[in-house]
């Protein structure tokens, strides 16, 4: 059961990796999955409080060898070359084809230790891969600080951007260059507490998503903030009290908001430009508050009291803190990214703290809205059973179970598992994505996911579910992974084992590619079909003033990049005016196609329509026009031409 409502609870954790292979409980079977009996991999080895995996991320392919790797944030370690206290650390796992179990004491060729800067920095509290951000091939970290202490302002928080290498020796903050260094801009900010990375202006490069909960805008003590720093060419310290034109802020609008809570970036309206989700799990009163707001290439300052047009809000409901932990990809197979959020603290159905997921629908979303009246917008995902605080942690992954739709991880920390018995030992979902979304109960979830079951180990509370990560693909097998954190795993009886943390891998779907060369050819076509090649425009009154008019169809086929219909009068006989015999009928003969101005006929053909790309069965109507004035002069008989129509084209 959970125990932590509107606490910042720091349990510790483990980590399972899913990905697919031959366990009898892959991801797309249904399961159940045991995640102590069921894993194929372990990652372990630290000290007693490691807490290994409480923070998971995908580090992208940090040393560069074509295969994305895994990034673990210890954020309580203490350094070992010097000792800091609380430095934190970061270990990243390098993926490879065959994955063995792995000893982070004795990392070795496996991977490389980032170690923090300074005693009491926390490194490793939030990661996420940024990219390459130096163009050197290599996947890039950005890694939170939130309790560093820059240029003296204590708990100022701030981030790091560490270059991915090749070579393994330990990474130590307090001298490595091979990155830069985003500070916070006031004591106790904490920026930092939450990161995130996504093109935001627009530009081509990844800018970088900072969230501060104890920031205060317009002096509002912890209303919080979420800062962008743009992403440039030579990217250098970034102080975020002097950011000017380099990025801009994102102000709480009340309050104990703690805007930043959680961030995420991704282009939901699909203009080109990411737009920046930040949370505020303390806004309305605890009810929480997740803000949408639009992509831009300018620094200007927002103010989440004054959002307007910059953007939209999603409302939870009373005291539920909605927002607790926020994600964004496409799990609607739409192509479109949606948003994900986590509501742990929701009663659905009466059930005190069962937690939900609501999923909104990218594209969708352009107003304010509340979860509990979001309709057509989205569905939503309720917990299992009471405490169990599904949504603690959530994440949008790559497909999992071979249908090409992205699937949704969920963490349910506070499950109960009667049966061993054991409390709070957790559990993790996979849900599937849909094309056709409706509301899920995790407690019969069925064929539309996977519940993965944590306990069976030494203590009770291992909290599985603490930590949900996407990793993609991290083998080069073509298929994706999924983590999942499990909290408070003990290697054995008694404290020196208590809380060193251990990763699991777990099989999930396979799939195989094969390329198959599909395709047909389009002989190049130009066609032209009239429908009634006699435009009659009627009895022309002599000495009398008037407009005569005719239509025909014609129908156009282009295969070209472009093309051009026009009209022609090849006689050399008077040419544009219509004759009757050797008398010449005084003004020209009009044309035009559909509704454009009619135009007179010359010497020369006249451009009816252009055509800017290939077109099939294009209806048109091809219009005639004869004025006559009350002093032309009229010979009785039959006034005709014979015109030509040319469908033409410079890119066949």
């Amino acid at each position: 059961m959970l125990n932590f409502r509107r606490a910042l609870a720091c349990a510790g954790a483990a980590f399972a990796v899913c990905a697919p292979g031959a366990s009898a409980s892959p991801l797309n079977s249904g399961g159940p999955v045991d995640l102590l009996t069921e894993s194929n991999v372990r990652i372990e080895g630290l000290a007693s409080a490691a807490k290994v995996g409480d923070k998971i991320a995908s580090a992208g392919d940090f040393n560069g060898d074509g295969i994305n790797d895994v990034a673990l944030g210890v954020w309580m370690v203490n350094g070992d070359t010097p000792t800091r206290a609380q430095g934190g650390a970061v270990y990243v796992v390098f993926g490879k084809a065959s994955p063995t179990n792995v000893n982070l004491a004795s990392l070795g060729a496996n991977g490389v230790r980032i170690e923090g800067a300074l005693a009491g920095d926390h490194l490793g509290w939030s990661l996420t891969s940024a990219g390459d951000v130096n163009g050197d091939g290599k996947g890039d970290l950005l890694i939170g600080t939130p309790w560093a202490d820059p240029s003296g302002r204590t708990s100022a928080g701030g981030a790091r951007v560490v270059y991915g290498r090749a070579a393994t020796t330990e990474i130590d903050l307090a001298t490595d260059t091979a990155g830069f260094r985003i500070d916070g801009a006031a004591a106790s900010d904490r920026a930092g507490f939450s990161v995130a990375a996504a093109d935001v202006n627009g530009d081509g490069r990844r800018d970088f998503i900072v969230g501060a909960i104890g920031a205060k805008p317009g002096g509002m003590t912890d209303a919080g903030a979420a800062y962008v720093v743009f992403g440039k060419a030579a990217q250098a310290d970034t102080d975020l009290n002097a950011l000017g034109a380099d990025g801009f802020r994102i102000g709480g609008e009340s309050v104990a908001a703690r805007t930043g809570w959680s961030v995420a970036g991704a282009d939901l309206d699909s203009d080109g430009k990411a737009e920046v989700v930040a949370s505020a799990i303390g806004a309305r009163n605890a009810a929480g508050s997740t803000y949408v707001v639009k992509g831009r290439g300018t620094g200007a300052d927002v103010d989440l009291g004054a959002l307007g047009t910059q953007g939209f809000r999603v409302d939870g409901d009373a005291e539920d803190q909605s927002g607790w932990s926020v994600a964004t990809g496409d799990v609607s197979g739409d192509g479109k990214a949606d948003l994900l959020v986590g509501v742990p603290f929701h009663n659905p159905d009466g059930s005190l703290m069962a937690g939900s997921v609501y999923v909104l629908t990218g594209g969708a979303m352009s107003a304010n809205v509340t979860l509990a009246s979001m309709g057509a917008a989205g569905y939503r995902i309720d917990g299992a059973k009471t405490q169990d605080g599904a949504g603690w942690s959530i994440a949008a992954s790559p497909d999992l179970n071979g249908d090409n739709v992205g699937d949704i991880l969920i963490g349910a920390p506070g499950a109960d598992r009667p049966a061993i018995p054991q409390e709070s030992i957790g559990a993790a979902y996979v849900v599937y994505g849909t094309r056709t979304p409706s509301n899920v109960a995790l407690n019969a979830l069925g064929s539309r996911g996977v519940t993965m079951n944590g306990g069976g180990g030494i203590k009770w509370g291992d909290q599985a579910g603490w930590n949900v990560a996407a990793l993609g693909d991290i083998t080069g097998a073509h298929y994706n992974v999924a983590a999942v954190g499990v909290p408070g795993w003990d290697s054995a009886a008694g404290n020196a084992n208590r809380d060193r943390g251990t990763a699991l891998l777990f099989n999930g779907v396979a799939a195989t590619h094969v390329d198959a060369p599909v395709g047909g050819s389009v002989p190049a076509t130009l066609s032209l079909t009239l429908g009634t090649p006699n435009a009659n425009l009627g009895a022309f009154i002599p000495g009398v003033a008037g407009v005569y008019s005719s239509t025909m169809s014609a129908n156009v086929i282009s295969t070209a990049g472009d093309a051009a219909l026009s009209v022609s009068d090849p006689s050399p006989n008077a040419p544009g005016h219509l004759v009757n015999g050797t008398f010449v009928m005084p003004q020209a003969l009009q044309a035009r196609a559909n509704a454009a101005a009619f135009a007179p006929l010359g010497s020369g053909p006249l451009t009816l329509l252009t055509y800017a790309a290939p077109v099939s069965n294009d209806a048109v109507t091809i219009g005639f026009r004869q004025n006559v004035a009350a002093n032309d002069a009229l010979r009785t008989g039959s006034y005709s031409k014979t015109l030509t129509f040319t469908l033409s084209t410079t890119t066949p």
